[in-house]
């Protein structure tokens, strides 16, 4: 039983030391809804193949280059500063710029984006995202990075990594505890699935836990890798765990035997009581 316990674990290790290693490895991504646009950015006078320090009550200056390369000037509306981990938005900041570029051209230019709100929205390393938005509210084309957010931990990314924990917690005491008692069912795969939503929880708390504690910043290919590989890794360990026994046998308990009624277990005319007929009352 030990060595299977021991093979399960450095299984998940190998995968787990292999996540991080894509997750370091986040470079610059640009990409373009239109192959004729080329994007260019820099946030803080820093490109966005490194982390970048963001601070909610400093301004953030951006500036930004695009070349259009198609018959048609493109009409930029706005910059979008965003920044998203397991499909959700924890910070989006935009700002106008109304610009119009005829075809063939150039331009650049340098904005500064506040950002006061972001002390409640996220902290740590997050993927930040820089996109330029037409007059439809389409994507004209989109930088990718890492921002380095240096905000309280009491915000809304924090708090959601918090409770992430709490409730893993109490997953795998939950399914520790039914395998104490030996609770868990007969079949391997059933209880292989008992450890399944405590393993997803651990892989959604380090995904976080990393992120906060500015680590590594989360990726696609790192939630994926955590999230399944622990979940795949607990489910392992759930499917090797000993098949529980059945305990003793409890005695049977006692059936309390039923009250006697005294009239009916006395014999016929012993210490039966006397009924007195009513008086008649008189007028």
């Amino acid at each position: 039983m030990t060595r299977r316990i021991l093979l399960v674990l450095a299984a998940v290790a190998v995968l787990l030391g292999a996540v991080p290693s894509a997750a370091v490895a986040r470079s610059t991504v640009t990409r373009s809804a239109r192959s004729e646009v080329r994007l260019d950015a820099t946030v803080n006078g820093t490109r966005l193949r490194d982390p970048i320090a963001i601070h909610p009550d400093r301004l953030v200056t951006v500036r930004v280059a695009v070349r259009n390369d198609s018959p048609e000037t493109l009409h930029v509306r706005s910059v979008r500063l965003s920044g998203a981990v397991l499909g959700l938005d924890f910070f989006v900041f935009e700002a106008a710029t109304r610009l119009s570029i005829p075809a063939g051209q150039t331009r650049q230019w340098t904005m500064e984006i506040q950002v006061d709100s972001l002390e409640g929205q996220a902290t740590g390393l997050l993927p930040l995202s820089l996109t330029l938005v037409d007059e439809d509210r389409d994507t004209i084309g989109t930088v990718e990075g890492t921002a380095d957010v240096h905000a309280s931990v009491i915000s809304a990314y924090g708090l959601f990594g918090l409770g992430t924990l709490v409730v893993t917690v109490l997953l795998w005491a939950a399914v520790l505890v039914a395998l104490a008692r030996r609770r868990l069912p007969v079949n391997r795969a059933m209880r292989g699935l008992r450890f399944v939503p405590a393993g997803f929880g651990l892989g959604l708390s380090t995904v976080i836990g990393l992120s906060v504690l500015r680590i590594t910043a989360p990726t696609t290919a790192s939630e994926f890798g955590y999230l399944i590989g622990l979940a795949a890794g607990a489910f392992v360990l759930g499917y090797l765990t000993p098949t529980p026994r059945p305990g003793p046998p409890r005695p049977p308990a006692a059936v309390a035997a039923p009250a006697s009624d005294p009239e009916r277990t006395q014999p016929a005319g012993v210490g039966a009581p006397e009924r007195v007929p009513p008086q008649e009352r008189r007028w």
